[in-house]
């Protein structure tokens, strides 16, 4: 067998073994979600979340649009949405205390506004001690009696 046709060989086996692998990286049902945000941005569960605010002041920020912030919101939070930022900005910077942790939700686990708000906030604020909540509205509304 000639060097070239070992070569050949071999590169066809590796991409041959590295389809699979790839695949079954991608679709393996224990496959971490989106439990980790950019660095400065942890995931963070309900009762995490209000276990933090029983021991501290915690800011809620609201991602979804003002509409639905309006008609229903976690008691005390401030609406702050990518498609409003330059207008909702100054509401954030007012109630903003440093020292202070950040919970970012949005609709449900499903939704990727409350991560990109956040990641927003630790980029443009150098924000440290950001959170999205994972079950976001949906699971706040599910943990009311």
């Amino acid at each position: 067998m000639s060097p070239t046709t070992v070569l050949r060989q071999t590169t066809a086996l590796l991409l041959l073994a590295l389809v699979p692998s790839l695949l079954a990286a991608w679709l393996h049902p224990k496959r971490p979600g989106q439990s980790t945000g950019s660095e400065g941005v942890q995931a963070i569960a309900l009762a995490d979340a209000l276990a933090m605010s029983d021991r501290q002041p915690v800011l809620w920020i609201d991602a979804r649009n003002a509409d639905v912030h309006h008609s229903d919101h976690i008691p005390g939070s401030i609406n702050l949405s990518l498609p409003a930022w330059e207008r909702q900005l100054m509401n954030f910077v007012e109630a903003w205390d440093p020292d202070q942790p950040i919970i970012v939700y949005c609709d449900s686990a499903r939704c990727g506004a409350a991560l990109s708000v956040a990641e927003r906030l630790v980029r443009e604020f150098e924000a440290t001690n950001v959170f999205y909540l994972t079950g976001g509205w949906e699971a706040w509304k599910q943990s009311q009696p």
